[in-house]
């Protein structure tokens, strides 16, 4: 019975694949590869610029430059009226 073409791999890759699967540690090396491919789209999340923290007001400011606008961040101080 022909099953087919048989795929030669090198002797490198043949020994590694069976020595992770003899010390069972094929599914760890699963894990780190697909961390590996998630970690660049996790982080590549966009966050906004500017978000104030509690207590924190954020005011936009112009300045010389026509068009430009800096955020100016300032908290309360209770403690001076």
């Amino acid at each position: 019975m022909n099953k087919g073409p048989e795929i030669k791999m090198p002797g490198f890759v043949r020994d590694l694949y069976g020595d992770l699967r003899d010390r069972r540690l094929l599914p760890v090396v699963a894990l780190l590869i697909a961390a590996a491919a998630a970690v660049p789209f996790l982080l590549g999340k966009s966050t906004p610029e500017f978000t104030p923290t509690g207590g924190q007001t954020g005011i936009a400011v112009k300045t010389s430059k026509p068009g430009e606008l800096v955020a100016v961040t300032t908290s309360p101080n209770p403690g001076v009226r």
